[in-house]
Parts: structure tokens; C-alpha cells; sequence
């Protein structure tokens, strides 16, 4: 087919709207329950498509983008770790300092008290009362470098591009509500086109597709 000839879906689709507000004059017969249950099938089904091939192309894109710019993250990893770092430090230096004064509470009571006399007390030194310093029961904070990298290339992907598949998302939306307008107004005229336009939307998704990494 000739080019000047082919459908260009966005044309089509953006003309629409106008002709869905336009008052009709010829009479509209309701289309049977069967008959809208068929056209609603058609449209789950192609819709679906479009949403699938939506988000088959928004993750490609982003995974050539987190293999592209992963070093953009890397200063932000960077302090990431240096926070952590001067948390776990600040931990050790409260642990350390709790513990000397629970030390001196204990030599307190040992100087103090005496079970013969009949002291007791509710509860023993434990794992509570004396806090635990061994590595294994540390508290430590560190950055999973994997989900970092992940969750902040991500986010600059979505500040450059995001704005492009939200609408090419929104389009998709409102190609849904046309047809289930023009379905409900029985105009099987505009639901052709539509479902043409759902059935192969090459136009829909150029821009998508050409976006430059």
C-alpha cells in the first residue's frame, strides 16, 4: 500500500473524540447485550496487548539504560556507605559507653549487696542488661550495592523518560473509554476504528520505541 495511503492510527484516533461529541441525526439502535459482550471481549484482549507491549518496551529500555549509566549512581553509593559507616561507628562508641556504666553498676552491687544477707533481685545479668559485642549480635547497617544501583538508576530513568510512556500509557487509557463509549452510543462506525487502531498501533509506540538511550 502506498504510504500517503496507509492509516496513521494518531490521526485517526485524535478525530475521534470529536466525532463521539458530535450530535447525531439518524436514529441509534442499542446493540444487543451478545453483541456488546463480543465488541468488550475484543477490546480486553487488544488493550491487554498494548499495556503488555507497553511494559515489554518500557523494561527493555530500562535495562539498556541501568547497563549504560550505572556509574550515575556511583557517587550517591558512595555516600550511601558513608553513612552507614558513621552509624555502625556511632553505635560501637554508645555500646562501649553503655556498657562501662553498666560495669560500674556491677561493681556497685557487688560492693553493695550480698545474697546471704537475703538481697535478691528480679532479674540476672543478661544478654538484656548487658549488651552483647560480638560481631554476630552487632548492630550494623550496609548497602545491598544490587538493589541500590537498581533503585537509583531506575529513579533517573523515570525522570528522563517516564513522562513518555505515561502518555503513550494515558492514550491507551482513553482509547479504552472511546470504545467503550462508542459501544454504548452504538456507533460501530467509530468501534471499527478503534479496534483497528488497538488491532496494530505501530504510531502508539514510535516514539517509545526510537527513544535514545
Amino acid at each position: 500500500m502506498d504510504n500517503k495511503k496507509q492509516l496513521n492510527e494518531l490521526e485517526v484516533y485524535e478525530s475521534i473524540d470529536k466525532q463521539l461529541k458530535m450530535p447525531r441525526n439518524e436514529i441509534v439502535f442499542p446493540l444487543s447485550p451478545t453483541h456488546r459482550k463480543e465488541l468488550r471481549d475484543l477490546k480486553s484482549k487488544n488493550i491487554g496487548n498494548l499495556n503488555h507491549r507497553l511494559d515489554t518496551i518500557k523494561q527493555l529500555k530500562m535495562e539498556e539504560f541501568r547497563l549504560k549509566h550505572r556509574h550515575l549512581g556511583s557517587k550517591e553509593f558512595e555516600k550511601a556507605n558513608e553513612v552507614c559507616r558513621r552509624l555502625n561507628d556511632d553505635w560501637a562508641r554508645i555500646v562501649e559507653s553503655i556498657n562501662m556504666l553498666i560495669n560500674k553498676r556491677k561493681e556497685f552491687e557487688e560492693h553493695n549487696v550480698s545474697t546471704k544477707l537475703g538481697f535478691e533481685v528480679n532479674c540476672d545479668w543478661n544478654d538484656i542488661a548487658g549488651l552483647k559485642t560480638s560481631d554476630e549480635f552487632k548492630r550494623r547497617w550496609s548497602v545491598q550495592e544490587k538493589y541500590f544501583f537498581k533503585e537509583k538508576i531506575d529513579e533517573l530513568f523515570d525522570e528522563k523518560y517516564g513522562q513518555s510512556f505515561n502518555e503513550v500509557s494515558e492514550i491507551i487509557d482513553d482509547i479504552s473509554t472511546k470504545y467503550e463509549e462508542a459501544i454504548n452510543f452504538g456507533d460501530l462506525e467509530l468501534v471499527k476504528k478503534l479496534y483497528y487502531i488497538m488491532k496494530s498501533s505501530e504510531q502508539l509506540f514510535k516514539k517509545i520505541d526510537k527513544l535514545v538511550i
